[in-house]
């Protein structure tokens, strides 16, 4: 098996912030990595923890992998050479992506929509959340006014959408979406509150199973969680810290390529910029089997009926490093 992870380095400079890396997954070696960030339009991003920096969402085609930056989607063939770039307009804070038959799915965090571009970056469908009738009065976002026919893809690096759209999922011709702050599940065209419950605040990825269940990283107490799509309750959770190899990751403390004033300037102003455990990254093998990203850079393989961890690789031990894109041939999206 081949597996594909981007990742993200919190605070180290926007060229070495993050990669794509193909890893055999049977021998655990690394076949090749390329750093991943977004070229044209240059970012200058103030935002040390996160913002522009790193690979996103991942999607695997027939001869190619596409990995998102923040407003990017870059190709390369099985062996990472370079094939071509994707953009458009409203790509701003691209998180996950979902391939589908005419296209790709993508989710602009920033922007707060989700939008199917086809494979020259046309936009052939989208949602935006805060124009939404339902999504107003059940979630009474702040007003967030976006100017549709502008390059926004650096509009929005300061002052960006709150709701933290940040996956989209396909199932059966509908759409899923999930609000990071909300801790809410919604199913679109039309938009149905699927779930909607402050325990699951933090989610982020999301795919869905043979038994209706919509599997759900849970990025801020390290659980993977698996969600009833036809009653919109959990029906187990997956405890990461709970597997002892997993647990001694928590204690790592070791920050890796931040310059010392950006470690100085973010404990001066109290924020975080290293998370051990934090949770993102998410494929589906087959039936059972899953692969979940954490920091430090490692995937975990679960059996994620059972909750067995099954296997293991870590490639860093910065805490501050996380993976966050995650797809691997084979597996239910490949072929």
């Amino acid at each position: 098996m081949q597996v594909f992870f981007s990742t993200v380095v919190r605070g180290a400079p926007l060229e070495e912030a993050g990669e794509l890396v193909a890893l055999d997954w049977g021998t655990k070696k690394i076949l090749n990595r390329m750093p991943i960030y977004p070229v044209y339009p240059a970012v200058s991003d103030r935002n040390t923890r996160g913002g522009g920096r790193g690979g996103r969402g991942i999607v695997l085609m027939r001869d190619e992998v596409f990995v998102a930056s923040y407003h990017s989607l870059h190709g390369f063939d099985y062996n990472l050479n370079g094939t071509r770039t994707i953009s458009n307009p409203n790509f701003a804070g691209l998180h996950e992506i979902k391939l589908v038959e005419d296209g790709i799915w993508t989710s602009s965090t920033a922007l707060g929509m989700v939008q199917k571009v086809d494979f020259d970056g046309k936009t052939l469908q989208e949602w935006w959340a805060h124009d939404d009738p339902l999504v107003q009065k059940e979630f009474a976002p702040e007003p967030f006014v976006v100017d549709k026919t502008a390059d926004n893809r650096l509009a929005y690096l300061e002052d960006f959408s709150k709701l933290h759209l940040n996956n989209v999922e396909v199932h059966n011709g509908r759409v899923y979406v999930c609000f990071n702050h909300h801790g809410a599940v919604l199913r679109l065209f039309p938009t149905e509150i699927v779930s909607r419950d402050a325990a699951l605040k933090g989610c982020h990825n999301g795919v869905v199973t043979d038994d209706n269940e919509l599997l759900i990283n849970d990025s801020h107490r390290h659980t993977v969680v698996a969600l009833d799509l036809g009653t919109g309750q959990v029906k187990r959770r997956i405890n990461l810290i709970e597997f002892p190899i997993v647990a001694r990751l928590a204690e790592v403390s070791e920050v890796k390529r931040v310059p010392a004033w950006v470690q100085f300037r973010n404990f001066v102003m109290r924020k975080r910029m290293t998370r051990p455990l934090f949770t993102r990254g998410l494929c589906r093998l087959d039936d059972s089997r899953i692969l979940v990203g954490i920091s430090p850079a490692s995937v975990l393989e679960l059996n994620y009926k059972t909750g067995e961890l099954l296997d293991r690789f870590t490639l860093s031990t910065g805490a501050n490093e996380c993976i966050h894109g995650l797809e691997a041939r084979p597996s239910v999206d490949f072929p």
